[in-house]
């Protein structure tokens, strides 16, 4: 009896497919076990700004149909982005829209520049003249700071003090320029202002502006800046604020839409 069962058993022909409450399971020779079938293969598809972002969400619900309005779908805003969930029920096996937010080559240069670190006359020109269609009266600044090269030839009679102006301040010194002790009075503009977009793909522009600090060598005759941005993040806090409120107002119309925050 017992012979019988075992020989029927291995007699059996093992069903590639198994259908049960929780879905289908697959065997895998590779594995020797069955595996879950997705019930959806999952794509995974990445945006730069938020405009895009908001198409990407309006265009998924449109194909979902007329009266989803963004039921059972999510978008969950980060501090670098977002994320588009387009269908909770189906957990990790939905389809995901991710905005990552790529910045412009002007807020990269800025970034660079705002670390507190110290540049040579040269080194900043030349980041200067790299964004100038950002610098608003870009000629007249440059010159100004152009004007600062020192030599081996200068001696700095004082350090650079902080003079308020009109609109902006400027930090003065007075420097000997030749052997019979004749001064000079050096004067170098406290800040560098920037107005353009920061995120690429947005029509968004941002004015803000770059700290300069002169450092004087006197044993080398010249001078380093020193550039710094006390509300570098309050722009980006800035940024954060607008692309919510843009993509807010883009998908209004859809009101079954779950829209969270995570920063």
């Amino acid at each position: 009896m017992i012979k019988d069962i075992i020989e029927f058993v291995i007699g059996m022909k093992r069903p590639e497919l198994l259908e049960t409450q929780n879905g289908q399971y697959l065997y895998s020779d590779s594995s020797q076990r069955y595996e879950r079938v997705p019930k959806n293969r999952p794509f995974n598809r990445e945006v730069c700004n938020v405009d895009s972002f908001a198409k990407a969400v309006l265009e998924e619900v449109k194909r979902d149909g007329e009266d989803s309005n963004g039921f059972g779908m999510t978008v969950i805003f980060e501090k670098n982005g977002a994320t588009f969930f387009t269908d909770d029920c189906l957990g990790t096996e939905q389809n995901l829209w991710q905005f990552e937010r790529e910045f412009t080559q002007l807020w990269k240069v800025v970034s660079h520049l705002a670390t507190g670190s110290k540049h040579s006359h040269r080194q900043l020109l030349d980041a200067m003249e790299s964004v100038k269609i950002f610098i608003p009266d870009f000629e007249k600044l440059y010159q100004v700071i152009s004007k600062l090269r020192a030599s081996k030839k200068i001696n700095f009679v004082s350090n650079p003090i902080f003079e308020d102006g009109e609109q902006a301040g400027s930090y003065q010194w007075e420097q000997k320029i030749d052997s019979n002790g004749a001064t000079e009075k050096a004067v170098c503009p406290s800040e560098i202002p920037f107005r353009g977009k920061i995120v690429r793909g947005s029509e968004i522009e941002y004015e803000f502006a770059l700290s300069l600090t002169p450092v004087l060598d006197d044993e080398k005759g010249q001078i380093l800046f020193s550039l710094s941005m006390p509300g570098f993040d309050m722009v980006l806090d800035q940024v954060r604020e607008d692309e919510f409120k843009a993509f807010c107002a883009l998908v209004k119309p859809l009101s079954e839409l779950l829209i969270l925050r995570n920063y």
